[in-house]
């Protein structure tokens, strides 16, 4: 193509240099057939569509077709699993999601990723809300079996806003932080939610809208309260001494850590058991 500004070209030349190329160029055309029909024989069929923010989440649309052999490259687990790894005294429910937990390096997954632009790259966390037209963890589940899914991706924004206003009858923020082990970070780590308090109500609240993306749990960063950021003492001083309320920025919890906080809890859970058992 020329640069802008430069003639285009008339309909009669076009004419022209399509009919030479057609001439001139039969082992082109016959290796870009042979091309279609190879990438038609192993299976793969990527389609996508333009990306969509839809209440602060990224939302689209993966198209995969298999080969009897040949693997989607991918693992997942319901988004119930992070209620189960949550620390909460008071979890609320999840969304019917699954959650993408491990991408392999090799299957359509990865084929899918290096062909699309960043925006439309599937990454760990990403949640899928409906395969093939059909919603629900199990029968999502059940349809990623099949050798053509059509999948509907949502991203959770990674930081997101929220504001607890204190009022007569409820001035506790409902919550517990505590500083990270390594002080190069400069934040705050939300350790557990109480079963009552400002941020519970607004959780419950936000879970029954279906805006889980929302919902505030144990291991996400608190990364400024009002103005105080970038100091997690300062943070922490202005959570304890507001009287009013907060403006809270939370980075949430990766889906690494997500799977860590809930092999770590099941081992808690065990070494209760066993002390139980012992004593």
């Amino acid at each position: 193509a020329g640069a802008r500004g430069a003639e285009e070209a008339s309909p009669a030349a076009e004419a022209q240099v399509e009919a030479a190329a057609a001439v001139q160029a039969p082992a082109a055309t016959a290796g870009a057939k042979a091309a279609k029909q190879e990438e038609q024989s192993m299976g793969k069929r990527v389609k996508a569509g333009r990306p969509l923010l839809k209440d602060k989440c990224l939302e689209f649309e993966v198209l995969l077709e298999r080969a009897d052999r040949e693997k989607f490259g991918f693992a997942h687990t319901g988004s119930k699993s992070e209620a189960q790894a949550s620390t909460s005294d008071a979890p609320v429910g999840a969304g019917d999601e699954l959650l993408i937990k491990k991408i392999s390096t090799t299957g359509l997954f990865r084929d899918w990723n290096q062909q699309q632009p960043l925006e439309q790259q599937v990454f760990l966390g990403d949640r899928i809300v409906e395969v093939n037209g059909v919603r629900g963890i199990t029968e999502m589940a059940e349809e990623l079996r099949r050798p053509r899914i059509l999948m509907r991706i949502v991203r959770y924004p990674d930081v997101f806003t929220i504001e607890l206003f204190k009022r007569p009858d409820m001035k506790k923020l409902g919550f517990k932080f505590e500083k990270p082990s390594n002080a190069q970070l400069k934040d705050l780590v939300v350790t557990t939610v109480n079963d009552t308090g400002l941020l519970q109500e607004l959780n419950a609240h936000n879970a029954n809208a279906g805006l889980h993306h929302f919902v505030v749990s144990p291991g996400m960063r608190i990364l400024a309260a009002n103005d105080k950021k970038g100091d997690a003492s300062e943070i922490a001083q202005e959570l304890r001494q507001n009287s009013d309320g907060v403006r809270l920025r939370i980075r949430r919890m990766d889906a690494g850590a997500i799977a860590k906080a809930k092999v770590q809890k099941k081992v808690a859970l065990l070494k209760a058991l066993t002390k139980s058992s012992s004593s």
